[in-house]
């Protein structure tokens, strides 16, 4: 499909697909996108495969001036005489997505999904000892606070910290100590970094995969 359509970025992933356009005013925005949505349709056309248009959304990503902006006068998106219905949030391979793209969104996610493990956590380490615990956090929580931390490490303070307090609460449950105890002889005892230190060289170790061609051409361009 990526030869069919020029000058736009596609991104796919198993069977979802996402394709991204820019422009400097909504007339342009939503002729690129028509015009985007019609190759695609002409292209699943010849290929056997069909749009569906029901569980097909669109999203705008600009700063508050650039959504009120597009608020006033909304583009007009259809696909095979189908609109696109237009959200403000979604949720893309597991990352909840805002026009914003401030992340909020997503760490309310990532701490209500991380509530009920820490529950689970909490009910199993009573009768653990603490290595198995420390596995156990690594098993329930780990992958909570890792999966696609380098997209949402601009993240603000309010919810860095927000985040944080859902590690150390955890952390607390798998030493067995008070809520009062310090948190800085969680980490040290745990030898577990604080996530913003976490998310940090987990981007930096991305870059250098980046900059060295570990990863594959289409990641590496995006630094180009």
């Amino acid at each position: 499909m990526e030869s069919h359509l020029p000058d736009c970025r596609i991104h796919i992933y198993a069977d979802d697909t996402a394709i991204s356009v820019n422009g400097r005013s909504v007339s342009e925005i939503e002729e690129k996108l028509n015009n985007k949505l019609r190759m695609a349709s002409e292209w699943m056309v010849r290929n056997h495969l069909t749009l569906n248009c029901t569980k097909t959304n669109m999203m705008y990503f600009g700063t508050a001036h650039t959504l009120q902006i597009i608020d006033r006068s909304p583009p007009i998106v259809q696909s095979d005489d189908s609109i696109i219905q237009s959200v403000e949030e979604f949720k893309y391979l597991g990352v909840v997505l805002e026009s914003k793209i401030s992340f909020t969104n997503h760490v309310e996610y990532l701490i209500g999904k991380g509530i009920g493990h820490l529950k689970m956590l909490g009910r199993t380490c009573k009768f653990v000892d603490e290595e198995t615990s420390l596995q156990l956090y690594k098993t329930l929580m780990s992958p909570i606070f890792d999966y696609a931390d380098v997209v949402y490490d601009c993240l603000n303070v309010r919810d860095s910290h927000a985040l944080q307090k859902l590690q150390n609460s955890a952390l607390r449950i798998v030493l067995k100590r008070d809520r009062r105890s310090h948190v800085a002889d969680s980490h040290k005892d745990t030898n577990l970094h604080y996530l913003a230190d976490r998310r940090h060289f987990h981007m930096l170790n991305q870059v250098y995969k980046c900059v060295n061609e570990l990863v594959p051409d289409r990641v590496s361009r995006q630094l180009k």
